[in-house]
């Protein structure tokens, strides 16, 4: 984050603790609708150069809503792994 995000959110997180606001597990579900992930682009690579490639899928984030109590506007990349014919984050 940068240092204004920062500042933003320990702001948010004050006004929530003051408001007796505990950010739980039972809280972070009660957001996960204001919280978007839009697949931008999907990409298949062996960065490791061991035979196997790794999936990568760049998403855009953002949250909506009055409850999330970060805002979020950002890009991030997924990794997955292929192991015993599975997918592993």
């Amino acid at each position: 984050m940068t240092k204004e995000e920062r500042v933003q959110t320990e702001e948010r997180l004050s006004e929530l603790t003051s408001n007796n606001v505990t950010i739980d597990d039972e809280f972070i579900s009660s957001i996960s609708d204001g919280v978007l992930c839009k697949p931008i682009e999907v990409d298949l690579r062996d960065k490791d150069d061991d035979g196997v490639e790794e999936i990568w899928i760049t998403s855009h984030i953002e949250s909506v809503g009055a409850r999330t109590p970060i805002q979020i506007y950002t890009n991030a990349v997924f990794e997955f792994e292929l192991i015993d014919n599975g997918i592993q984050l």
